[in-house]
């Protein structure tokens, strides 16, 4: 079984906004931010077993690469994998579906975070 998830999302917004959007995003999922590199486009990310208050029961990890399409497109290239207590990579014994399930509720969260910047306007 192949526990990582590799794959690019694109947005149609610049890379600062998409960048911010994530930075944000993992903080109100309460994800640990453990590279913050916005020089380099790098932002990699530790969600914690819980997502909502509800128990999911792994960790996870998400290396996330932004690529400049254009100067209002950015593609995030994100690879996502479970990890064990001391943060290494977990290659069996995860639990189905965790990683994919924080995924879905960062690009979310990005979303949100994109819509609350363009109502401060």
């Amino acid at each position: 079984m192949r526990y990582r998830v590799k794959e690019t999302k694109r947005f149609e917004y610049g890379y600062i906004d998409t960048y911010k959007s994530a930075y944000l995003g993992a903080k109100s999922l309460k994800g640990k931010i453990l590279k913050h590199d916005p020089d380099n486009h790098q932002l990699h990310l530790q969600f914690d077993k819980t997502l909502h208050g509800k128990y999911l029961g792994d960790r996870s990890r998400f290396e996330i690469q932004f690529v400049l399409v254009s100067t209002e497109i950015t593609d995030c290239e994100i690879l996502a994998y479970p990890v064990n207590p001391i943060g290494q990579e977990l290659r069996f014994g995860a639990r189905n579906g965790v990683v994919p399930k924080i995924l879905d509720a960062f690009y979310t969260s990005m979303t949100n975070q994109f819509e609350a910047s363009n109502t401060d306007l």
